[in-house]
């Protein structure tokens, strides 16, 4: 049921909009220094000048514009990566794949992973609300898997446009969390405790086996295990990279700290790597991360400095709060 492959691996990743090119630079070179063997194919839409430059800097992978307009809300375009994943499918059948968001970055070689006895290779954390995240999947060179991605897409469809799915898929008093995750949770019919999984085609069966998240899509703040090997810098990081903002409840500083300096870390040398491809100096900030400013550039913490950032979140976080209710009421 398998073609013939050379076993090497491809990772697939999308980014739309100016914000996330400085994800997306951190994410390829994570690839890069920790899969040096490995393709990667990027789909991409309404990036900015800055972001486009990234085909120069990594010339050895595929960028890919998106023909078709992104819209509607934010939990609609999550869900819009199976229409991607779909086309990937699509367009690498035969390869070994591994499907992966922009907010991520890869720590380890992944090719052993596909050692194991699988078709889809998904990530689960049973002790959570929702259990299954869609961040990272693995796909071998199988027959069914560009109709498996294809079902998966209509049925993410079919819950995004029906308004009681939909509040089923985004509630807490569900155990899915998104409309993808609603759709491949019943799709592979999702049980506790359960991780491998037979799923029938037109053509066939492909078999489905989960991987706890702690391996290859690690979305907690905790000090980095020397297993997982991917890291997924989800929801509340996006503030502190993006924005440079402070560190929450759930992400509390004191957790989040050894995952904070390992992407600063990863980005900075990003960033040396782009100059050196450019031929040109870039400012840190130019691709979109923000470092704190009571940090050096060695990521060496300032306590004084920390205090004053303390002090000016609290003054300034009535204005963002403004500012929020604002974009929500006049721009949602």
């Amino acid at each position: 049921m398998t073609f013939e492959t050379n076993q090497e691996v491809r990772f697939v990743t999308s980014v739309y909009g100016k914000k996330y090119g400085g994800m997306l630079l951190a994410l390829l070179y994570s690839i890069r220094v920790s899969n040096p063997k490995a393709k990667a194919t990027i789909f991409w839409r309404d990036v900015s000048k800055t972001t486009r430059l990234l085909e120069q800097v990594f010339p050895e992978f595929e960028f890919i514009n998106i023909s078709h307009s992104i819209k509607g809300i934010f939990i609609d375009r999550i869900a819009h990566k199976t229409v991607l994943w779909a086309e990937a499918a699509r367009r690498h059948v035969g390869e070994n794949l591994i499907f992966v968001d922009v907010d991520m970055l890869v720590r380890k070689d992944i090719q052993p992973f596909f050692k194991e006895s699988f078709d889809i290779a998904f990530t689960y954390k049973d002790n959570e609300v929702y259990p299954i995240n869609t961040g990272t999947f693995l796909t071998k060179s199988t027959k069914g898997i560009e109709e498996f991605f294809n079902n998966w897409k209509e049925e993410t469809a079919r819950i995004t446009h029906d308004p009681e799915l939909l509040r089923q898929a985004t509630t807490q008093l569900y155990p899915y969390g998104a409309p993808d995750q609603m759709a491949f949770y019943t799709m592979i019919g999702y049980e506790k405790g359960k991780v491998e999984y037979t799923v029938s085609l037109s053509g066939g069966t492909l078999r489905c086996k989960g991987f706890p998240c702690e391996l290859l899509n690690e979305t907690n703040s905790v000090p980095i295990s020397e297993d997982v090997s991917i890291l997924h810098y989800k929801g509340g990081w996006h503030d502190i990279l993006l924005d440079a903002g402070d560190f929450t409840i759930r992400r509390p500083k004191e957790k989040s700290w050894e995952m904070y300096v390992f992407y600063m870390s990863m980005y900075q040398q990003a960033v040396v790597h782009a100059e050196k491809m450019l031929h040109t100096k870039i400012s840190p900030r130019a691709f979109g991360i923000k470092r704190h400013f009571y940090l050096s550039y060695d990521l060496k913490e300032s306590q004084f400095l920390r205090s004053v950032f303390i002090v000016l979140e609290k003054i300034m976080m009535p204005v963002r709060v403004f500012i929020d209710r604002v974009q929500r009421k006049f721009f949602s």
